[in-house]
């Protein structure tokens, strides 16, 4: 089953306007170099990790990616369809029409399609980097890195390792040939960041007595430093920071946790298998200050997991899933505790 994450309504509107135009642009460029109506067309937005790209693609395509550089950091990627990735290297190779059907069918690829596509990964990527440019707050700067022929039928590509993407399927449809496949992958934190506000998503296969519950947000009473990348921990993260006044602050993929810069937060570190390390970055959270409150959430909770944590000197242990009023009374409690110390 393909666990899908929904966008609360309205909470992507600037991202979506991006995306929006950015694929218009891209469109317009591949119309000047292939001579022929092109038109891209995105369809509602999801969140998506490495783990459900696989089953939510499933098939053979070309993946265009580059890394994007000044204010904005992340890797954003573009795939096609293998019939789409075929059309556009034949027509930039100004193939005969017949033959360009006949390879479509055969999924036939040369050398000098290799070649071919990189070109026009240069020209979507310009198309890109002008629109972000003329779009995102501050300095923005992308182009591209380069492109893997991927078959998500046969493997299941790491093309996004741990971190969490928004993803925008597209229809491609150039001149005659039947209508294609794309995606347009942005990483979540950069989505955010150029959104200029949090992304509310849910999943629809969740059952809770309160999903449907309403309630005001509480008053800012603190910080809550975010060191995971799970999509759902992080919707629940967002609720429960909502709940009990906490601002939520999810800090990059590559950074490790420096205490000086966490003084007074409250820091979330998520653990899964191969994460070991991060038991020492709690530990040495604690060492540098004592009334730093860390929460670990362990992905896979084991009894060794638990020792560990223990030994990390963590101040609350969560296996996950936990539901959102567990965790949300652990962080308020936290606070409670700070607001004691002080009096």
């Amino acid at each position: 089953m393909i666990e899908s994450f929904q966008i609360v309504s309205g909470s992507d509107s600037k991202i979506t306007e991006i995306a929006k135009t950015s694929l218009q642009a891209i469109a317009t460029n591949i119309q000047s170099l292939v001579d022929k109506d092109v038109r891209l067309s995105t369809s509602t937005p999801t969140i998506v990790n490495n783990e459900h790209l696989q089953q939510i693609i499933n098939e053979k395509v070309t993946h265009l990616h580059g890394d994007l550089e000044k204010d904005y950091e992340g890797r954003i990627s573009i795939l096609f369809s293998w019939p789409a990735s075929i059309t556009l290297s034949s027509l930039l190779r100004m193939i005969p029409e017949e033959v360009v059907g006949q390879s479509r069918k055969t999924g036939t690829w040369t050398e000098e399609d290799d070649e071919a596509f990189g070109e026009v990964g240069n020209i979507l990527f310009s198309a890109l980097d002008e629109t972000l440019r003329s779009s995102a707050k501050g300095k923005v700067n992308i182009r591209l890195g380069g492109f893997d022929k991927l078959d998500f039928m046969a493997e299941d590509p790491d093309i996004l390792g741990e971190d969490t993407y928004l993803l925008y399927p597209f229809s491609c449809t150039i001149g005659e040939y039947p209508e294609d496949k794309g995606f347009l992958l942005i990483p979540l934190d950069t989505a955010e960041k150029l959104n200029g506000s949090a992304i509310g998503f849910h999943s629809p296969d969740e059952i809770e007595e309160d999903d449907d519950e309403v309630f005001e947000d509480a008053p800012i009473r603190g910080h809550l430093s975010v060191y995971a990348t799970n999509p759902e921990i992080l919707r629940t993260l967002r609720t429960s920071c909502r709940r009990v006044g906490l601002v939520f602050d999810k800090r990059p993929k590559a950074e490790v946790p420096n205490p000086a810069a966490h003084r007074d937060h409250i820091i979330i570190l998520e653990i899964g298998k191969g994460q070991e390390k991060r038991f020492d970055w709690c530990k040495r959270l604690k060492s540098a200050d004592v009334n730093l409150k860390v929460a670990i959430v362990l992905l896979q909770p084991t009894k060794m997991g638990v020792v560990l944590a223990y030994k990390a000197q963590a101040d609350a242990i969560l296996g996950w899933p936990a539901r959102e009023k567990e965790i949300s009374k652990k962080l308020a409690s936290f606070l409670d505790a700070k607001v004691s110390q002080s009096d």
